[in-house]
């Protein structure tokens, strides 16, 4: 009998880097199921939104489900095609930059 239950090794990826206004980060594959993403770099007199997107086809992103308005960790279930980072929101009397990383 084959055994199809294969397994991924997660590796870390930088999907946004000292981010300052809004726009997506550079999409990177996703290797392991249920991948983990941390925001840095927001203070508490922001209003930023970064949403955790996903896609399929390589073409059309959709929402993850997954967004962040603070620093912050989280997850999302799925297995897809590509990840990626997008400020969606951003206003900032500090110049937040923002960074996020990604076990992917």
């Amino acid at each position: 009998m084959t055994d199809y239950n294969l397994k991924t090794q997660a590796r870390l990826e930088t999907l946004l880097s000292a981010s300052t206004s809004t726009g997506a980060g550079t999409a990177v594959n996703q290797s392991v199921e249920n991948p983990t993403f941390q925001v840095t770099g927001l203070s508490t007199t922001s209003t930023i939104t970064v949403a955790i997107q996903v896609t399929q086809d390589d073409t059309n992103y959709v929402t993850s489900g997954l967004s962040f308005t603070a620093n912050g960790v989280g997850r999302y279930t799925g297995w897809y095609s590509k990840v990626r980072a997008n400020i969606t929101a951003y206003t900032s009397t500090d110049l937040d930059a923002v960074t996020v990383t990604g076990m992917v």
